[in-house]
Parts: structure tokens; sequence; C-alpha cells
């Protein structure tokens, strides 16, 4: 008998805080010998001193919570990772795109955000972020500075991106194969250059903010021998910063 009225004392003493129950019931029926004062609970106060009555304690506030920590998720389709260092040494690894964790006091609670909750956390900081560089290339067909037909379909969105961007620098660099003189591969590589510049001016880039140059056969994607038929080297390269 003891021993059960002593578990029930635990049990009462932790669930005192989010509830209440009778106290007569507690003191008659397991400890009758017992008197309240031995065994009263602090959440039982008898308000008349005929009838008990529970009052409910304050229920204690957990830790503020002080900081978190989220991925952001990555342009390109590339996987972020955050390694979290606490003051005592230890480590935790937060990967993937918002994978999160708080921390309030010495509580730490990892879980997996979204977009909104970034937003509403970080929403500020994000904003003062530069935007990370970007790049694309588009290939032109042997000897001109016309695009090839799935280069064409990709230019118009690549292109639009970049005006929604508002970058304030492009950089545009035009490149050939080795068929045929290195000098008119020179002067092909930046006609292919500025075939793209004068596209993006049309939708409305400022020209101030598009530089281009040329390195006709100098930098092959491909090596190659010379005169050598190679697709990939016909290109040219858009770096956005």
């Amino acid at each position: 008998m003891n021993r059960m009225s002593k578990a029930l004392v635990l049990l009462l003493v932790s669930t005192s805080i989010t509830g209440c129950a009778g106290y007569s019931s507690f003191v008659n029926s397991f400890a009758p010998a017992k008197q309240p004062s031995e065994v009263q609970i602090a959440a039982y106060q008898p308000k008349d001193g005929k009838s008990p009555f529970c009052e409910e304690l304050p229920k204690p506030l957990p830790p503020a919570v002080t900081e978190v920590y989220m991925v952001m998720p990555e342009e390109g389709g590339k996987i972020g990772t955050v390694d979290v260092i606490f003051k005592d040494g230890k480590n935790a690894v937060l990967h993937g795109d918002y994978s999160a964790m708080s921390l309030a006091g010495e509580e730490q609670k990892a879980f997996v955000g979204n977009q909104a909750q970034m937003r509403e956390l970080f929403g500020s900081a994000v904003d003062a972020l530069p935007k990370p560089p970007i790049a694309a290339t588009l290939y032109f067909l042997l000897g001109k500075d016309e695009l090839t037909a799935e280069s064409k379909a990709e230019a118009e969105n690549i292109y639009r991106s970049f005006v929604e961007r508002q970058a304030p620098e492009i950089l545009i660099v035009g490149h050939t194969d080795t068929v045929g003189p290195a000098k008119r591969n020179q002067t092909l590589s930046v006609k292919r250059a500025e075939k793209v510049r004068k596209s993006l001016i049309k939708l409305g880039v400022p020209a101030a903010n598009i530089q281009i140059s040329g390195k006709g056969e100098r930098e092959l994607l491909v090596k190659t021998p010379d005169n050598t038929k190679e697709p990939k080297n016909r290109r040219v390269d858009i770096n956005v910063r």
C-alpha cells in the first residue's frame, strides 16, 4: 500500500502541472493515516474549508527560442548542407532544402521547414543577399552566327530569365570550332557574341550592362585537331553576375 501511495504521489506531482484531480480521494483511498500536511500536493488549495478545490499551478514556460538554422535551396539542383557547431564543441549537420534546427537554451529541435517559414524567419536577410552567378551556353550552326534549332528553343527562356533578374553585368564570350582559318574564326566568335547581345538589348537589358568578347578557336570545349567539326565548340558562353 505504501508503494502504491508513493507511486500515486509521483504521478500526481507530474500531472498537477497540466491538470488536477480530487484531493480527498487521494488521501482517503490510499493514505488515510497521513495528514494532509504531510502529503499535500501544491496544486491543491481548499477554497472554503468544506470541499477540496484544485487550482492549477502556473505552467513553467519553455525557454525562448534564441537561434534558428535553416538550409536554403540552391539553384541548379544542388543540395545544401549546414554544419551547426555548438559552444561545447559538438555539432549537428543539416542536409537538404529547408532542413532546420531551433535552439532554446540547452534544448535543440530538428525539423524540416518550408518556403513560407523561410520567408517569415529570414525574409529580410534573404532579400539582402546578392544573387548567385548563373551561366548558360548556346550553340551555333557551322560557320554561321545563327543558333541551332535546339538553342533557338532555349534562348528565349534564357534571355527572359536575365531580364527578370535585372542583372547588373552580363558577360558574353563567343567561340568556334577549328574548321577554317584562325583569323576568320576569331571574327566569327565575336559575331556570335554580338548576336546574343543584340537579342538581350531588344528584350530590355541595358547595353551598358553587357560585355562581349570572342575567343575564336583558342578555348575549345572539346579538344580536337585542326579543321575538325565539333558542334560543342561552336558556342557562346553567357555568365550573369
